[in-house]
Order: structure tokens, then C-alpha cells, then sequence
């Protein structure tokens, strides 16, 4: 007997097969674009809705501040409830919040006034107040709350105390360099504050500074330290700084002899040094022999009577000398009956 077996089925099944297959794979694609299909049509929405917000009109909360820029140092505010920003309830497009955000607002600066008695205050009335807030903000907005209407400050003279300026810092000079002269101006100034502060004070200080290594003069502006509370005109100074090379001379001085009583002879061995110093090049040609006077004193034979050796030391030299080395620094000595 011959089975007749037929691949019909076997046929149809395996197309059926691949198309089940290539179902899963477009249900796969499916899946995988539906999420960025989500996404873009999000991103849309969201675009028009913000778009639309930008062309909506929105309320919000601003704040202006008020600066006291021009309060006289010499002066200060009687009261001491002082509102140093303006809250604001403004309505306007989406868009104009946004320049308020990124721009924000300059501060109000309250004018300085003389009243009839010629007392100076700080006012703003209600319309000029209004014209500040309105140049602040956009022509399509609306101010619907505002917590301030109007700014009238009285003023009290402060008390007053002049100072001086004391240098803080470190002014380094390259090798072979020297200051020569150095001022602050001004050299004082006053200063305004309470009395519990201002009796604390002795001096002003400027903000500290470090120079590099200086071979020329300096002339720097500085901001004063001011403490707290205290207040002034002058918000710096100048500091003015010379500076030269340094160069050096050299004597062959007698000894002179101090302090030596009558019927005595204080006989210096040697009876010659050798006196180098270091000066400003500028003092060079200045400096004479008779400017270098080497000493030693007979009291000093007193207080050890055994020394052997007396000191020897330059008695009045001129202030611009930097350095003196003197050869030998201690003689023998003789003393004699006259």
C-alpha cells in the first residue's frame, strides 16, 4: 500500500510561518517609533502652549529696590523704618516677564531735598514715584498692587571726626632698590559715624595692598577700609611711592673721642677707620667726609675695666644712609695723662 503524503500543508505552513514572523518584526517597529512619535507631538504641544502663555497676559509679584545713593555722608535718616524695595502686583504678556527676569530693574534713587529751613531730605512723591516705577515697565503692563505710594525721609546731621590715614600693605622693592619717600594723600580725613563707633577709632586704614618688585615710582589709587557704620566724602587715596637704585660710598675717617675728662687723652689704635655706606644714587654726590664722624667713648672704659676694645659708632649720619659697615668695628685703645 503507498501512502500519498502531500507538502501542501507543510507548504502553507511555512508561509505562514514567515508571515507571522514578518508580523512580530512590524509590531516591533511599532513599539519601538510610538514613543518617539509621543515625544515629537509633546514637544509640539508643548511649543504652542508656550507660545500661547507668551501671548497671554499673566499677573506676577516684582520688586524694585530703592537705593539711598544720594544720603549725604554727614547725614543720616531720622527714622529707622526705611522700605529699601517697592512689591509690585504686575499684569502683562508672558514675554515681557520673561525681559523682566533676565534684565531685571535699575534701582529708584531717591532725590536729595532742601526744605524752606535749608535741611536737606529725601522724597519722592506719589507721581514722580509712579513715572519711576512706569519707565521700569513695558507700555503694555498694569500695575494692580504696589505697597508703596510715596517716600519722604527726614535727615539727622551724623557726628563727625577727622582722621588720620594709616598705610596698610607691603611695598616690595627689587634687589638693590630703596624707598626714599612715601606719602598717602590725603593725609587725613573725615569721617562720619555714631558716637559709640567714631570713639573706637584712631585711624583709617585703606584696602590691604601688595606691590610687585618695584625699580620705578609708584603712584596707586586705594579704596579706604571704612568700618562699618562709618562713613565718608573720601572713598580713596593716592599712594605715592619713590623709589631709587642704591649705590655706595666709601671714607677713610679719623676717630673722634667722647665723654673724655679734662687731664685725660683717649688715643684711639687705629686711629683711622674705613666707613662704607649704602645710599639712594641720588644722595651720592651729597654725602661729604664731614657728614661720616666715627666715634668711641671714654665712658664706656668706666662701666668694664677690663675692656680691651672700644666700639666704634658713626655719631649723627644723615637719615637717607641705608646700610653702614665700618672697618674694624671695635679699636684698642690708650688713655693718657696730659
Amino acid at each position: 500500500m503507498k501512502l500519498k503524503l502531500s507538502t501542501t500543508s507543510f507548504k502553507r505552513s511555512k508561509k505562514l510561518d514567515k508571515k507571522g514572523l514578518g508580523g512580530a518584526k512590524r509590531r516591533r517597529w511599532r513599539l519601538r517609533t510610538s514613543p518617539l512619535t509621543f515625544l515629537v507631538f509633546f514637544a509640539l504641544a508643548s511649543a504652542f502652549w508656550v507660545l500661547n502663555r507668551m501671548q497671554t497676559k499673566l499677573s506676577r509679584d516684582l520688586d524694585i529696590i530703592v537705593s539711598l545713593e544720594n544720603l549725604p555722608p554727614a547725614y543720616t535718616i531720622q527714622k529707622a523704618q526705611f522700605q529699601d524695595t517697592i512689591h509690585l502686583r504686575i499684569l502683562d504678556f508672558g514675554f515681557q516677564h520673561i525681559r523682566y527676569d533676565i534684565n531685571g530693574f535699575a534701582p529708584i534713587v531717591l532725590p536729595l531735598r532742601y526744605n524752606k529751613n535749608n535741611k536737606p531730605y529725601l522724597a519722592l512723591s506719589k507721581e514722580a514715584l509712579k513715572q519711576e516705577i512706569t519707565t521700569r515697565l513695558s507700555p503694555t503692563a498694569i500695575v494692580q498692587r504696589q505697597n508703596i505710594e510715596v517716600y519722604h525721609l527726614n535727615l539727622k546731621p551724623r557726628l563727625r571726626k577727622k582722621l588720620p590715614i594709616k598705610f596698610q600693605g607691603e611695598l616690595n622693592l627689587a634687589n638693590g632698590y630703596t624707598i626714599t619717600k612715601q606719602t598717602v594723600k590725603p593725609d587725613s580725613i573725615i569721617v562720619y559715624g555714631e558716637h559709640s563707633v567714631l570713639d573706637t577709632l584712631k585711624s583709617i586704614k585703606n584696602i590691604y595692598f601688595k606691590s610687585d618688585e618695584l625699580t620705578s615710582p609708584l603712584n596707586k589709587k586705594l579704596k579706604l577700609a571704612l568700618p562699618n557704620n562709618v562713613h565718608s566724602l573720601n572713598k580713596g587715596i593716592k599712594l605715592e611711592v619713590q623709589v631709587e637704585q642704591l649705590t655706595e660710598k666709601v671714607f677713610s675717617c679719623p676717630i673722634r673721642t667722647l665723654s673724655t675728662p679734662k687731664g685725660f687723652n683717649l688715643i684711639a689704635l687705629p686711629s683711622n677707620v674705613i666707613v662704607k655706606v649704602t645710599l639712594p644714587r641720588s644722595f651720592h654726590n651729597k654725602l661729604t667726609e664731614a657728614d661720616i664722624i666715627p666715634t668711641i667713648n671714654y665712658l664706656s672704659t668706666l662701666q668694664d675695666k677690663n675692656i680691651s676694645k672700644l666700639e666704634v659708632k658713626l655719631k649723627d649720619y644723615p637719615k637717607f644712609i641705608r646700610s653702614i659697615h665700618i672697618e674694624p668695628k671695635r679699636v684698642q685703645f690708650v688713655i693718657e695723662k696730659e
